[in-house]
Parts: C-alpha cells; structure tokens; sequence
C-alpha cells in the first residue's frame, strides 16, 4: 500500500512539471484516476473501462481513447489507443505503461531524445515523458509512462469544434470550452 501511495506523490510532481502555451488547451488524466478537463473543471472519476478521451467530432481524423482498469482502491489509466487517418491512410498504435508503443502487433523500438515517425504519427521520448504529436491537427499528447497523461489542443481545434463533444466530459462551444459533465459509457 505504501508503493502506491508513494507512486501517487510522484505522478502528481511529474504532472505538475509540464508547462503549457497559453494557446492551448489542456485536459490532464492521472492518478486513481483524477481529471482535470480543458475548461479546467476538476473530477474524481472511478470508471474501469475503454473511454473516449478526446476526438476530432468534425472529420473523424483522430480519436483517443483510455483504458482504465482497477488499481489499489481506484481504477487507473492502464493503456492509450490512438486513432489517426490523414490522406486516406488509417493508423492506429497502443501506448502502454512503461512507454511500451504497439503498431500492427508489433513492439515498437526507439531511442530517447530522436523524433520518430509511426507511420503517420510523430513521436519522441525524451527520457521523462513519451510525446506524441498530430501538427496538422493541433493536438499532443504526453504520457508519463505510468498512468498520467495531458492531451492539449491549439486553438485551430478548438476554432473548429464548437458545440461538438470532444469526450470525457467536456465540449467546445462558440470559442470557449465549457464542462459537460457527461462522461461516456464504457463498451
């Protein structure tokens, strides 16, 4: 009990550390699990399923979804799935603990601190926090490789989406982002 515990004081430190551009905005998953949304709304959320995290609602060109599974007295987030099509091609790759990446089955190698590409997915881990970026889409994600993760989106999304459901509690609506509190069902 006292691992968990002390995991938690870390998570929280390593969470704490990144620092956003004021440009964008930011939904932040971690711990048992603790969610702060992108309208900065702060929730305690218990549910062990596969839930939509975040989505493109207009062209379906990217989805993210979070698998949380039980842990200590909690559930926590267990493995990101990252959807993407651009230009036609559609990819997928697994993000698990550990910074393990999965694409088409396979164990994916790297090395800290190069850009790498899965196929049309940018990535980089720099020793700390494994970063995926979507540019032509304004979103990021960075992961910790345990069980915290900060999706952030630019304002070219959050331009783009008002009124639309983004996933996990929160929706964009004329150039502001506002808290639904509606949380998706697992499946």
């Amino acid at each position: 009990m006292m691992v968990s515990s002390q995991l938690f004081v870390l998570l929280i430190v390593l969470t704490s550390t990144l620092t956003i551009d004021a440009a964008r905005k930011a939904c932040n998953i971690f711990g048992d699990p603790n969610v702060i949304t992108f309208d900065g709304l702060k929730y305690k959320f218990g549910g062990e399923c596969t839930y939509v995290l975040s989505m493109d609602c207009v062209d379906m060109s990217w989805i993210v979804y979070g698998e949380f599974s039980e842990c200590g007295t909690g559930t926590c987030l267990e493995q990101i799935s990252l959807f993407h099509t651009k230009n036609g091609a559609r990819d997928s790759i697994l993000i698990g603990r550990g910074w393990v990446i999965n694409h088409d089955g396979k164990k994916i190698a790297y090395k800290q601190n190069e850009v790498f590409q899965i196929a049309n997915i940018d990535m980089m881990f720099d020793g700390l926090y494994l970063t995926v970026t979507l540019a032509e889409e304004g979103v990021m994600l960075t992961y910790d490789g345990v069980m915290g993760l900060l999706i952030t989106i630019d304002d070219t999304v959050q331009a783009g989406y008002k009124s639309k459901k983004l996933g996990f509690g929160f929706r964009l609506t004329e150039g502001s982002i506002k808290s639904d509190y509606i949380f998706v069902t697992g499946f």
